[in-house]
């Protein structure tokens, strides 16, 4: 592969995050492949692109990197995700917390996680909901909050004597 293709393909793997499915969705899978890009150095651009989006935890917004751990399948950083703040405005911060419970339910089926740690971590949830539910002022927003705080209420109750 030229420089030039190197430099397209990882544009094109960077932009879409690694995704084949979400290239394919704008057309751009039969593009991508055509630089048949050893799975080494695919390999290789996800652990940059990994640690660009866990540095992206501490940042307004953080909720895409979860999502992104969550889209990759890659639990190995529970203890990034479990030590970060919901971060940026509201939706931001409700959705920050969405991914959370998601990866958080995640990696306990896997058994990645404490029983301690996530209650923990559950508490956080539900102390930062509450808080933001408090500042809410549209309807909807307090709704979403609510929704929220059921369901780490919920694992909670349920979950957190299954962890290890």
């Amino acid at each position: 592969m030229s420089p030039e293709e190197d430099l397209k393909a990882r544009e094109l793997f960077i932009r879409y995050e690694g995704s084949r499915f979400y290239m394919s969705r704008d057309g751009l899978e039969a593009s991508y492949l055509e630089h048949r890009v050893p799975k080494e150095v695919e390999a290789r651009w996800l652990e940059e692109l990994t640690a660009q989006r866990l540095r992206e935890l501490s940042m307004s917004g953080n909720w895409r990197a979860v999502h992104f751990l969550i889209h990759q399948g890659d639990y190995r950083h529970v203890d990034a995700v479990l030590g970060a703040a919901p971060r940026g405005v509201l939706c931001e911060r409700c959705a920050f917390l969405e991914e959370f419970l998601a990866y958080l339910s995640n990696s306990m089926e896997r058994g990645l996680v404490a029983a301690a740690a996530a209650r923990s971590a559950l508490a956080s949830v539900i102390l930062h909901s509450t808080t933001s539910r408090r500042r809410a002022r549209a309807e909807a927003s307090r709704h979403r909050i609510e929704r929220i705080i059921q369901a780490a209420e919920s694992m909670r109750d349920k979950r957190t004597s299954a962890c290890t």
